[in-house]
């Protein structure tokens, strides 16, 4: 049996007008404050100048994308950023798991060499590199023989 999958999690729902709850309420924060500087001030020309300087970052903030992602999402990073300290030092934390090790010694036992033993092996070396000496010597006087009779 098919079951359906949502498609698109990560898509925010529109709520009013088009507009994530987010949106919406950046717009309408920024629309309150304008409101709020009116019936205070009760001057157009300075209300408008207020709706200026807010709707427009509002709106920014809203609509913009940055690196394909909302620019409301970004916003607190560069704040934290902006009043965050600007130097970065490294603060040694938790348990350091490279430096804790038990060192294995390792006793080597060298095993009583038995000269006899000994004496008798470098004997038969001694003999084996003389034939091969002796070969070797009969080898080339063959050679300088072959290459008197060629000549």
């Amino acid at each position: 049996m098919q079951f359906p999958v949502p498609q698109f999690t990560d898509v925010e729902d529109k709520i009013i007008a088009g507009l994530t709850f987010k949106q919406f309420a950046i717009v309408f924060g920024a629309a309150v404050f304008t409101f709020i500087i009116y019936t205070i001030s009760k001057n157009l020309p300075i209300t408008i100048g207020v709706a200026v300087f807010t709707g427009i970052p509002a709106l920014a903030l809203v609509f913009g994308k940055l690196n394909g992602r909302p620019l409301y999402s970004s916003a607190g990073n560069f704040v934290q950023y902006l009043f965050g300290p600007k130097v970065y030092i490294y603060h040694k934390e938790g348990k350091d798991f490279g430096s804790e090790y038990t060192p294995i010694i390792v006793e080597e036992k060298v095993a009583p060499k038995d000269l006899k033993q000994t004496a008798v092996k470098i004997k038969e070396l001694n003999y084996v590199l003389q034939q091969q000496q002796s070969e070797q010597s009969k080898l080339i006087d063959m050679i300088k023989q072959n290459r008197e009779q060629s000549k």
